[in-house]
């Protein structure tokens, strides 16, 4: 399981400087309303800039099953990030097609503890369950990257009922309140992507060099 993800990378310059700051893996966006959407004529270029020894997430919102699992395959991701509504069903056509192993993400929105603990009872039931689950702030309307923080309160005792062995933590995460979150939190990993940016899509590599040295530090590593 990787420790420090750094998402939303769209060129091969932001790839190779994410790694050299010190993420362990990078999240490639494919979901075309985002700011943060990763060109399909350069993401194989993208791909191919990530060392072997960084995991290269797909992050994709609502999309064709048969495209998602085409995409993976084709960029040979080592996960699959689902930001949107897809269904313990959806899992579980992913499942049937060989897709890689999936990170789920949820928002801290009205009743989502709730609504994680049932969809992943019936991921369960469907033997379908998602290798890890990602928590991150709500906004209304969006997806994700909205620089909102996660309820972190509410994650505390995530380990005693949540059934996924891997949380990992995003939302509003910056190299000033990254430890923080790590020790009020204890995630198997963190996730920033607007943390470490000048501009929606454009990484800074100071402030992501922090952000991966202090993620590191409150782990214990």
């Amino acid at each position: 399981m990787f420790k420090r993800k750094i998402c939303g990378i769209t060129t091969v310059e932001d790839a190779t400087a994410m790694i050299a700051a010190g993420a362990d893996a990078l999240g490639l966006n494919f979901y075309r309303q985002s700011k943060r959407y990763l060109n399909a004529g350069i993401a194989a270029d993208v791909r191919e800039a990530i060392s072997a020894d960084a995991a290269v997430v797909g992050l994709f919102v609502n999309a064709d099953v048969v495209d998602v699992v085409a995409t993976a395959k084709r960029l040979a991701l080592d996960w699959i990030q689902l930001h949107g509504d897809e269904s313990p069903d959806y899992l579980a056509r992913l499942r049937h097609l060989g897709a890689p192993p999936v990170l789920k993400a949820f928002r801290c929105g009205p009743d989502w503890r709730k609504e994680m603990i049932e969809f992943l009872s019936r991921c369960s039931a469907r033997d379908c369950s998602p290798a890890a689950v990602l928590v991150d702030g709500f906004q209304q309307d969006a997806y994700g990257g909205t620089g909102h923080p996660a309820d972190w309160k509410s994650l505390a005792d995530w380990s005693q009922w949540l059934t996924i062995e891997h949380l990992v933590l995003a939302g509003g995460l910056t190299p000033g309140n990254v430890a923080a979150a790590i020790a009020a939190v204890q995630p198997s990993a963190v996730d920033t992507a607007s943390g470490v940016e000048i501009e929606p899509g454009k990484k800074d590599s100071s402030l992501a060099t922090r952000f991966c040295a202090n993620a590191t530090a409150a782990m214990g590593m």
